[in-house]
Order: C-alpha cells, then structure tokens, then sequence
C-alpha cells in the first residue's frame, strides 16, 4: 500500500477537474481500451489506448497527466536512494527502472509529485495485459462502484484487533457496503454529476467498534475521528486475461484527522450474474 501526504489527495482528486485539457490522441489500433478517465502523458490527453501503445507511452514524459497547469505536474521527479544519491525521472520507463534499484521521493514535494508518476505506472501495467472481452456481467444491467449490493466490504480497509476480526466475521458472512449503510455504519456519498464516476465512504475510525476509539483516544477526540474511502473508476475492459470484463478503479484512503493518505488500484469483477464484486489488489 502506497502512502502519501493529504496534498496528494487534493492533487490526485482536483485533477478530475481539469479546465483545459491537453490535445486528445486515440489510439489507431482495432483493439483498444478507453479510459473512464484519460492519462495525460507527453503534454497530449489518451483516452483510448491499445496494449500494443503502452511501449511508446511509458517514454512519454509525465508532465500533464492529471492537470495542464505546470504548477501542479513539473516535467521531473526527483527520487533519492539509501545513501542520499539524487536521480531525475521524466517518463513512466524512468520512474520504474529507478524504483526498482531501490530509489524513494523523499522531500514532501516530490512525493506529492511522485503519486502521478505511480498511477501512471500501475494504469499503462494494466493496459498492456488488457484482452478483448467475451462476456460480462457488469454492463447489462450497468454495475460498478455504485452498486453497494454487489460491493463485499473487505474493499474497506480493516483495523487491528477487535475491529478486524468482526471486519473478518462479516466478510465470511458476504456482508455488503449496502448493508453497512443501512446499517448507519457506514455514510456512501455518491456524485452522479462526476466524471469518472466516484464515490467516498466515511466511517468513525474503527468500522465496528466505537469503544475501542474511545477506550484508546477518549470520548470527545474519538467523535472527531474518522476514515474517508474515495474510490474513482478509471476503465474497463479485460484485465486479467479471463475474458471477463473488470473495472479497474482506484482507491484513495485517508483519515479525518492527520496527514495518512494510502493509494491502492484495485480490479472488481463480476463472474457470475448472481454473484458480488471479486477484489483483486493490484
């Protein structure tokens, strides 16, 4: 699990709102995926791309990515190593081949900077295994991340002790979000105007156990605590070569109070009209 600051956050969210899009490339392959929401690379906008475009992609510099305006996406990332050794990385290629030997984002700038470089890293990984569809179960009738129903509740993230085992219990049991709602354990905020669609779950600190916060915190800080889930859909196709469609989302995790944000990609699938969503972490 990736961890970054809150102004990751901002970032990554904001950038849903571009104003002024870079120019739109679309990829000249028969088969490609498109994106719920485009990458920017290269100062271009990609909103379809095929398997056989992800080589080319990954030597495009992340500079626009996620916003047009420089301010937020400078054209390189510096990342240090163990002995305080600095490297500079402009494209997807870079960044991998230095995360491999070992190099970090170190100052609290680069690692804000450093999340688009990731997400851009896990999309196009996931783009070149993408596979023409031969069945869903997710677009007729049209499911995703707002069908609660279908969503188990291990996609919450689980807490220690206490907490995790009833997490655990309930997973078993095939628990949903939608009954964690009704439930009034868990608040669904919903944006049906929002493009990529998106949805954040918010919760008091622990899922199931309110005493142990206080117990832990005390009565009054325990109130003021919480855990907010943002999860954005970013496209489908067949992504894990199955031949069913997935949607690939990802998952932004932060709390109330304090500065903990983690990010994970995740694929949900459906392998069965009467079944819930599968998560496989990416």
């Amino acid at each position: 699990m990736k961890i970054w600051s809150v102004s990751v956050v901002m970032c990554l969210v904001l950038a849903l709102g571009c104003s002024t899009p870079p120019k739109t490339v679309t990829s000249n392959e028969s088969f490609a995926i498109t994106l719920t929401h485009p990458l920017h690379l290269g100062g271009h906008e990609y909103r379809t791309i095929s398997p056989s475009d992800v080589p080319k992609l990954r030597q495009l510099a992340v500079a626009n990515m996620w916003e047009s305006n420089l301010a937020v996406a400078a054209d390189t990332l510096t990342l240090t190593d163990p002995n305080n050794s600095h490297v500079m990385v402009r494209t997807v290629a870079e960044y991998d081949q230095i995360i491999a030997k070992g190099y970090f984002a170190k100052t609290e700038a680069d690692i804000r900077h450093e999340a688009q470089f990731a997400v851009a890293s896990a999309v196009l990984k996931v783009m070149e295994k993408a596979k023409p569809v031969q069945s869903s179960f997710v677009a007729k009738p049209y499911r995703g991340i707002h069908s609660l129903d279908l969503l188990p509740i291990d996609l919450l993230p689980s807490h220690e002790s206490d907490d995790a085992a009833e997490h655990q219990r309930r997973t078993a049991t095939g628990t949903t979000l939608a009954q964690l709602v009704k439930e009034g354990i868990v608040l669904a905020e919903m944006d049906k105007t929002q493009s990529p669609p998106k949805i954040a779950f918010h919760w008091p600190g622990k899922i199931f156990t309110k005493q142990a916060l206080i117990k832990e915190y005390g009565a009054e800080q325990a109130a003021e605590l919480g855990s907010v889930l943002t999860v954005i859909e970013l496209a489908r196709g067949d992504f894990n070569g199955d031949g069913i469609e997935d949607i690939l989302v990802y998952a932004i995790y932060r709390f109330t109070e304090g500065s903990f944000v983690a990010f994970d990609l995740y694929l949900l699938t459906r392998t069965e009209a009467a079944g819930l969503f599968k998560i496989e972490l990416l």
